[in-house]
């Protein structure tokens, strides 16, 4: 019985975290496990932190103004924060 509480706690913690209504430290500790496991889950599930991708958008971001870019990356990028504005908890 404990271990299928524990799977519950598990797949809770992760579909939390996937709705960025808390953080990985938070949904280890209510899992019950290391934020290391956690990370290695959320991998095998193809589940990314927000807050890395929105960093990465915005470093490219400066990249492109600082030291140019094709109209196409421009696009590109445009596209990308479209899609990521489209699907991130609370848009519309």
């Amino acid at each position: 019985m404990k271990s299928q509480q524990q799977s519950v706690k598990f797949e809770q913690a992760i579909q939390s975290f996937a709705r960025c209504e808390v953080d990985m430290s938070a949904a280890a500790r209510y899992a019950g496990i290391s934020v290391y496991h956690l990370m290695v889950e959320l991998e095998k599930r193809d589940i990314t932190p927000p807050a890395a991708t929105e960093k990465f958008m915005d470093g490219l971001k400066t990249l492109v103004e600082t030291f140019g870019g094709s109209q196409a990356l421009r696009e590109t990028i445009a596209e990308y924060e479209t899609q990521l504005s489209a699907t991130q908890p609370g848009s519309v």
